[in-house]
C-alpha cells in the first residue's frame, strides 16, 4: 500500500508541475498579445484625435468666416442707406454670408460625426478593457483555488480549478479577439468617413491621405490582432484536452497498479497463518 501511495504522490507532482507550466506559458502568450493590443490602440486614438483636432480647427476657422460674412452683409446694408453702396453689393454680400454659413453648418455636422466615430472607438477599447479585466479576476481565483488544493494535497480539486482557470483562458482569448474585430471595423469606417469628408471640401492633402492610410493599417492589425486571439484561444483548448487526456492516462496507470497490487497482498495475508503454524 506504500508503494501504491508514493507512486500516486508523485504522479500528483508531475501533473502539478505540469498544470503550473501550462498556466504560466497560456498567461505568457495573454500579456504578449495584451501588449501589441495596446500599441495598437494607442496609435488608433492617435490617429482619431489627430482627426478631431483638424475638424474642430476647420470648424472654429468656418465659424469665423460666418461671423465675418455676416458683419460685411451688415456693413454694406448700412452703407447702401448711406448711398455708399449698391443693391447688387449687399446681394452679392449676402449670398457670400449664406454661402459661409452653409459651409460652417456642414462643418459642425462633419464634426459632430466624426466626434462620434472617434468615441465608438475609444467605446469599444474601453469595453474590451473591461471585459479582460473581470476574466483576468476570475482567472486569478481560479488559479488561487488551484494552490490552495495543491498545497492541501487536493490533486482533484487542483485539476478542477486548473480546467476552469484554462477555460477562462481561452474565454478572454475569444473576447479579445471579437474586440478586435470590432474595433477594427470602428477604425475602417472612421478612416473611410474621414477621406470622404477631405475630398468632399478639396483638403484632402498628402499629409492626410497619410494620416488615413495609418489609420487602416491600424485596422489591418487589429483585425490580425483577431487572428492571433482565435489561434491562442485554440491552443488554450488544445492544451486542455492534452491535459485531460494526460491525467485520465495518468489515473487509469494509477488505478491500474492499485489493483495490481491486491492479489498480492491478500496472498501473503492468507500464507501468513499457515507460516506461522508450522
Amino acid at each position: 500500500m506504500q508503494r501504491g501511495d508514493t507512486t500516486r504522490a508523485t504522479q500528483d507532482q508531475i501533473k502539478a508541475a505540469q498544470q503550473s507550466a501550462d498556466a504560466k506559458r497560456a498567461e505568457a502568450d495573454q500579456a504578449i498579445a495584451a501588449a501589441r493590443s495596446k500599441q495598437v490602440e494607442v496609435a488608433a486614438t492617435q490617429t482619431t484625435a489627430d482627426a478631431y483636432k483638424d475638424n474642430a480647427t476647420r470648424v472654429y476657422e468656418l465659424r469665423g468666416a460666418a461671423a465675418e460674412a455676416s458683419r460685411e452683409v451688415e456693413r454694406l446694408v448700412d452703407a447702401q442707406r448711406k448711398g455708399k453702396a449698391s443693391s447688387d453689393d449687399v446681394a452679392a454680400a449676402q449670398a457670400r454670408a449664406a454661402s459661409a454659413t452653409a459651409l460652417y453648418r456642414d462643418a459642425l455636422r462633419d464634426a459632430t460625426d466624426a466626434a462620434q466615430r472617434s468615441c465608438k472607438v475609444q467605446a469599444e477599447q474601453r469595453a474590451a478593457q473591461v471585459s479582460q479585466s473581470v476574466i483576468s479576476v476570475e482567472i486569478e481565483r481560479a488559479n488561487a483555488m488551484r494552490e490552495v488544493a495543491q498545497a492541501n494535497g487536493n490533486a482533484t480539486a487542483a485539476t478542477q480549478a486548473e480546467m476552469q482557470a484554462t477555460a477562462l483562458q481561452a474565454r478572454a482569448a475569444d473576447e479579445a479577439a471579437a474586440s478586435a474585430r470590432r474595433e477594427a471595423q470602428a477604425i475602417s469606417d472612421a478612416a473611410d468617413a474621414r477621406e470622404s469628408e477631405l475630398r468632399a471640401t478639396g483638403e484632402l492633402t498628402g499629409s492626410k491621405l497619410a494620416e488615413i492610410d495609418a489609420a487602416r493599417r491600424n485596422a489591418d492589425l487589429k483585425d490580425l490582432e483577431a487572428q492571433k486571439a482565435d489561434i491562442l484561444a485554440d491552443k488554450t483548448r488544445s492544451l486542455a484536452a492534452s491535459e485531460q487526456q494526460r491525467t485520465q492516462v495518468i489515473e487509469q496507470q494509477i488505478t491500474a497498479k492499485v489493483e495490481a497490487s491486491r492479489p498480492a497482498r491478500a496472498t501473503r495475508c492468507n500464507r501468513a497463518p499457515q507460516e506461522g503454524y508450522r
